[in-house]
């Protein structure tokens, strides 16, 4: 199991190594965010959500949460959920066409022996690949998470 601080923790430094600079729990809009990530004038505005419940419930509520946090637009503003593979497993239920239309990205962490802690990035369209993977296999979708990922952001 991993709790919403372990996956925040793990997403904080991921972008932190890739230098941008990282706020966790950031008043936006009115809104608390779980992190704010920004460099230069990009920004991501990230929920986090660990798998002690393992529903997909947990995975409505982040889309919710993204979705009223939504009030910067344009090329360089993104939107994402981060969760644990685990968790990530419930994504074969959703729609990819609301996905393609929030341009939502997707924080992935890996658990077990293998992947503990890596978290992978991917944009929509990596996204939609995952979902599309999770609907044939979640041992699939793992695997195709090491080729899915963003190489940078």
């Amino acid at each position: 199991m991993m709790e919403e601080n372990e996956v925040i923790d793990w997403v904080a430094e991921f972008f932190a190594k890739h230098n941008y600079a990282v706020t966790k729990e950031k008043d936006v809009h009115g809104y608390k965010v779980d992190m704010l990530a920004e460099k230069n004038k990009e920004k991501y505005f990230i929920e986090c959500k660990g798998d002690t419940y393992l529903r997909s419930h947990e995975i409505h509520v982040m889309v919710g949460q993204i979705v009223s946090e939504m009030h910067e637009v344009g090329p360089n503003i993104h939107y994402g959920l981060a969760m644990p593979f685990s968790l990530a497993t419930y994504l074969k239920e959703f729609g990819v066409e609301g996905i393609k239309a929030l341009r939502l990205h997707f924080f992935v962490i890996g658990q077990g022996d293998l992947w503990k802690g890596e978290v992978f990035c991917l944009d929509t369209k990596g996204t939609i690949s995952f979902i599309q993977a999770l609907r044939k296999s979640p041992e699939e979708a793992g695997f195709d998470l090491f080729s899915l990922r963003k190489k940078s952001i």
